[in-house]
């Protein structure tokens, strides 16, 4: 089961919090939090999107490679291998940040207008999110009515009741 965005973990950190599912959530935040943009600012000649950039080869990763290292190496050979045959093919994949531009960029400047709240990938490509709950427009206002109220320091509810309402959306 997908779950929606977890606004009781928005705070979460120390020895629980993961990665994983951080990024997770980020990527289903910035898609609902585009087309909820797209939604409010209609008519107005402003669009939004959601663009997930790629696999770009920048200093972001740098910590990785030793800690992979270190548990394939604590895991024995087969995974010191898989380990190695993965990291090969991601390096190849990665692309330059010049090249991974170009979708920021085309999306900014195509007079061919791109779908308004659409989600976007490397090259401009344009996606379709997978997530159950990338449709959910009760989940889109939720997130930017509590992304609103996170900046200006005011909650509207309860990290229980936020909880209960993400979830059941």
């Amino acid at each position: 089961v997908r779950l929606a965005i977890r606004f009781d973990l928005w705070a979460q950190r120390g020895a629980d919090y993961e990665d994983g599912k951080a990024y997770g959530q980020s990527k289903l935040a910035n898609f609902l939090f585009a087309r909820e943009a797209a939604a409010r600012l209609d008519g107005s000649g402003v669009t939004a999107y959601s663009c997930h950039p790629g696999i770009i080869k920048t200093e972001l990763v740098r910590y990785m490679a030793e800690q992979m290292v270190t548990e394939a190496t604590a895991a024995g050979k087969a995974a010191v291998l898989a380990n190695t045959i993965f990291v090969t093919l991601f390096n190849a994949a990665l692309m330059t940040p010049a090249d991974d531009a170009l979708t920021q960029l085309y999306l900014a400047t195509s007079p061919q207008l791109p779908v308004n709240g659409g989600c976007y990938i490397p090259m401009a490509m344009k996606a379709k999110p997978v997530h159950a709950q990338t449709n959910n427009a009760t989940l889109q206002k939720l997130l930017w009515e509590e992304s609103t109220a996170a900046i200006s320091g005011n909650t509207s509810r309860s990290n229980s009741q936020l909880k209960y309402l993400a979830l059941t959306q």
